[in-house]
Formats: structure tokens, sequence, C-alpha cells
């Protein structure tokens, strides 16, 4: 009786391996495992580049608004020639793997142990950085589009991504500092 129960188990326990290993690709589950070891080393990088995804999904919508309002509509802005998807993915391809490299080099940053606490501070202002710049284009969009009440928020945004870069320039001046303070210790 006991032999089978065993063998019952043993044949249940493998056809539910072998369903689960067709069902849930499991070389697709150890490349996101991969790219979200490096890309998310924190949880909240994931909601960052998820709210940052959103935003370049709205920035793309109001180019599209903005482009069909100024040319007399959706149809005859692509009868003309003004709004094509070739065009507007040379941008958003250019636009999503300038993201992509940062969030690499930030994720990549941050398992450095020496950079942790560095790295965690950039990556908060790289993506502050990307949000800002994401706002900052569909205000543009916006404006170009006819609302020009949007204006003072295109210039908010702009002054605050501006001093959030020379923050970030700050910080790396400062670790760059340390590290030759460190060296000449060394030395």
């Amino acid at each position: 009786m006991m032999i089978k129960e065993a063998n019952l188990f043993l044949k249940e326990s493998t056809e539910y391996m072998l369903k689960a290993w067709l069902a849930i690709n499991p070389y697709l589950l150890i490349t996101w495992g991969f790219v979200s070891y490096i890309l998310f080393p924190v949880d909240s990088y994931q909601t960052y580049a998820m709210i940052v995804l959103g935003v370049l999904t709205t920035d793309l919508l109001t180019k599209y608004y903005a482009i069909s309002k100024t040319n007399g509509g959706l149809l005859n802005s692509i009868r003309i020639g003004k709004l094509t998807s070739q065009a507007m993915w040379i941008g958003t391809r250019k636009k999503l793997l300038s993201y992509l490299v940062i969030m690499v080099f930030v994720g990549l940053a941050y398992r450095f142990e020496q950079l942790s606490a560095l790295a965690l501070m950039i990556g908060n202002i790289s993506y502050a950085i990307m949000f800002l710049r994401e706002m900052q284009s569909i205000f543009e969009n916006m404006v170009q589009a006819g609302h020009k009440d949007l204006s003072i928020w295109l210039v908010w945004t702009k002054r605050n991504r501006e001093s959030l870069e020379k923050l970030a320039e700050s910080a790396e001046e400062e670790d760059s500092q340390g590290n030759r303070l460190e060296q000449e210790k060394i030395n």
C-alpha cells in the first residue's frame, strides 16, 4: 500500500512539473529574473520604472494630440505626412534606449557595495529627472496644441529638472573628490 502511494505521488508530481514546465516558460522567467536583478536592485526602482513608462506613454498620446490639433485633425495629419508611425517610433526608440541605459547603470552602480548609498541617491535623482523630462515633454505638447494655460507648468518642470541635474552633478563631483582623497591616502 505504501509503495503504491509513493508511486502515485511520484507520478502526480512528475505530471505536475511537466505541466508547469510547458505552461510557464522557465527561460522567460530566468531572463526576467536576470533583467530584474540588474535593473531593479531596490523594489522602489521597479515602481519608478513603471511610472516613467506610464508618463512616456502619456507623452506619446499628447504628441499625437498636438500634431493632429495643429494640422487639422488626426486623419489630415496622417494624410499630409505629419503624423507617421516611423517618425514617432524613431524618437520613442531613442528615448527608450536612453532610459534603459540609465536604468542599467543605476542598477549596476547599486550592486557595488561601496557605492550603494550614493547609487541609491543617484538612482532616485535619475528617475526623478526622467519623470520631469517626460512631464516637460507632455506640457510642451499640450502648449503646442493650444493649451497656453499649461505654460506655467512647463516653466516649473524645466526649472526643477535643471536643479536636479545640478544636484546630480555636484554629487558626482563630491564622490570623485572622495575617491581621489582615498587614493592619496593609499599612496
